[in-house]
């Protein structure tokens, strides 16, 4: 059975301006919380977090 689709909500005013001041001081807010988003450290994560999911060949259990 399918559910009613709820109207998205719209920024307006006073909630629009505030939220392009968030997205202009962005970078800024993940620079001094030291979050870095260069895709090659991406990439290397998520190698990292596939390898703890792959199943070794000789694991004895």
């Amino acid at each position: 059975m399918a559910t009613i689709i709820q109207p998205t909500p719209a920024l307006v005013g006073k909630e629009a301006k505030e939220f392009w001041k968030k997205i202009e001081n962005y970078e800024t807010y993940l620079k001094e919380k030291g979050i870095s988003l260069s895709r090659k450290k991406i990439e290397k994560d998520a190698a990292f977090f596939k390898s703890l999911f792959k199943k070794e060949k000789n694991r004895d259990r």
